[in-house]
């Protein structure tokens, strides 16, 4: 009985003790460092978190999950990291809490470009720690009561938000949980780790390394575009037309709605002097996204000329959908819609003979309406 209650007693010390921090401290200043360093623009491509951290730049998932692109981000996580990482640290020492954010960090970089693109920030490895303390208490009497209860509720319901309003954030998140929610179930009372966790980590990690690069067109929700717009973008500048090609149309098979994507390849195959195709592509991106007045004229522009160049050819089968596209953007054109109702004429298009019947009239009352005998 003596034993015991010496036993209980400890642990109540151990419990209430100073958390040693040493590996949290080492981890919130490099965050801070590598945020500031982050935040200078010609060195900000070095912390981003794409396929090049698979293929010659492993160094990426920890530059990017150390570099917070805004100041508010770092705050958060730094708060999280002196909650969480401390208490962790006091449980599995120093050595074991970088080892777990490690863990951490390459199993939310590859959920994250598994299933939408990399993001920056420590806030995924945060709710690893509290996931590990969560089941960890549970799991084991003698951890309870590291945390309390209100704090668990909190992050409980912040995690809610992530995947029902920032889904965004949801997938590094989830990997956090799921990672921290594992080592915690082989935690024991002493801050051991029992053998599992290592072969099951690795199975882990190998699905999700999988699913970020040989499945990733198949598991991806379209997030990727994202990464292959930014890089398709960097070739356009540096001139590397083929390149950037290749590039944007990886980016449209992620995701065939990404109006940005489609300009961007629009603007290349006008570089290429591939101008119909231009056309078609900026169509694309004028049906996915909002063009400010520049990209409009071009876009009427591109319309036009691929229109005038198929009636030249005497095409009038692929002229077509090109008026109706000028239609559209020039509703107000007297002569965009005759050009419409000429078209449809030759080809037996009754509707749209009709519908460009009765614009011309509204653009000019004193035309008589032809009719359906396209007198």
């Amino acid at each position: 009985m003596e034993e015991a209650a010496t036993h209980e007693s400890e642990g109540a010390r151990g419990a209430t003790a100073p958390p040693r921090a040493r590996a949290t401290l080492l981890l919130a200043v490099l965050a801070i460092a590598l945020s500031a360093a982050s935040w200078k623009s010609s060195w900000s491509d070095g912390f981003v978190l794409d396929r090049r951290a698979f293929w010659g730049a492993p160094w990426r998932f920890f530059a990017a999950a150390l570099a917070h692109p805004h100041a508010l981000q770092l705050v958060a996580s730094l708060a999280g990291l002196w909650l969480f990482g401390r208490v962790a640290e006091r449980l599995v020492g120093a050595g074991r809490l970088l080892a777990l954010v490690a863990l951490f960090v390459l199993g939310i970089g590859f959920a994250e470009q598994a299933f939408d693109h990399g993001g920056n920030g420590l806030s995924g490895v945060v709710f690893g720690l509290w996931a590990l303390l969560l089941v960890g208490g549970w799991r084991k009497r003698e951890l309870r009561g590291t945390l309390p209860l209100g704090l668990h509720l909190l992050m409980l319901a912040a995690f809610a938000v992530c995947v029902l309003w920032l889904p965004s954030l949801a997938w590094g998140h989830a990997a956090g949980v799921l990672l921290g929610a594992l080592a915690g179930a082989c935690l024991d009372a002493r801050g051991e780790f029992r053998q599992a966790l290592v072969p099951l980590a690795a199975a882990l990690l190998l699905v999700l390394g999988a699913g970020a690069t040989r499945w990733r067109t198949s598991w991806n929700f379209g997030g990727a575009s994202v990464e292959y717009d930014r890089a398709g973008c960097d070739a356009l500048e540096r001139g590397d037309e083929p390149a950037a090609e290749q590039l944007l149309r990886t980016a449209l098979k992620f995701n065939e709605r990404d109006g940005q994507s489609w300009w961007n390849l629009g603007s290349v195959l006008a570089r290429l002097d591939r101008t119909e195709e231009a056309a078609q592509a900026s169509w694309r991106a004028y049906e996915n996204m909002g063009l400010d007045a520049d990209q409009r004229a071009f876009l009427e522009k591109i319309q036009l000329w691929a229109l005038n160049q198929h009636i030249a050819l005497g095409e009038p089968s692929k002229a077509f959908p090109y008026a109706q596209n000028v239609a559209k953007l020039l509703p107000d054109e007297l002569e965009v819609w005759e050009r419409v109702r000429e078209l449809a004429h030759d080809l037996g298009d009754d509707e749209w003979f009709e519908r460009a019947d009765r614009e011309c009239q509204r653009l000019d009352p004193d035309e008589k309406p032809l009719g359906p005998d396209k007198k």
